[in-house]
């Protein structure tokens, strides 16, 4: 127990740079920044959260349904805030873009790992780590769609 609890205070205690995360050592650089990390790493988390809902591990289940509220209040703020900003300066909303997206999409771990195959069978998740990204990037499309936002291009 005293190791886990130290190996949490750890990572809390981090500084920008010292993350062995990459999103979590960037820098801010302006509000709009915030608007796109918010609607795309929350947005990222969210379907992450998500498959965790009918979790065979009822602790991951529960904490699930407790996040994804939140999750999708600050999602639906992010995107809102990407509209408002790209009217006003599409040129350094493409760049934002391009620049968290490969980041959020990154997120969602690998693509038939082991560790994605025991989820599955053991049912502790529902979809593998694949499906996941591909819901989440029908998700961010048709939000910017809707927004009149191109999708970043990850090249």
């Amino acid at each position: 127990m005293f190791y886990r609890k130290k190996r949490i205070s750890n990572v809390i205690s981090r500084r920008v740079g010292h993350h062995f995360l990459d999103p979590f050592n960037e820098q801010f650089t302006c509000w709009e920044e915030i608007a796109v990390y918010t609607a795309l790493m929350d947005g990222s988390a969210q379907y992450i959260i998500g498959n965790y809902l009918r979790s065979s591990f009822l602790p991951f289940r529960d904490l699930a349904k407790f996040l994804l509220k939140d999750e999708a209040d600050h999602v639906n703020f992010g995107f809102s805030r990407i509209g408002d900003y790209y009217r006003s300066n599409p040129k350094l909303m493409k760049q934002l873009l391009k620049k968290w997206f490969p980041l959020a999409f990154g997120n969602f771990g690998s693509a038939n790992s082991e560790y994605d195959r025991l989820k599955l069978k053991y049912g502790v998740t529902q979809r593998s780590n694949e499906d996941t990204r591909k819901s989440y990037l029908l998700m961010v499309t048709k939000r910017l769609k809707n927004l009149k936002v191109p999708l970043p291009t990850t090249r």
